[in-house]
């Protein structure tokens, strides 16, 4: 395994989606 700047931006973004995800729960839910 080698760390790059290149998996910690896609970590980064999966992060972000996680975190947009667990913050629109109710919205995604309703539809």
């Amino acid at each position: 395994f080698s760390y790059t700047s290149y998996s910690n931006e896609e970590w980064m973004s999966i992060e972000t989606l996680q975190e947009w995800i667990d913050k629109n729960k109710d919205k995604i839910g309703k539809i």
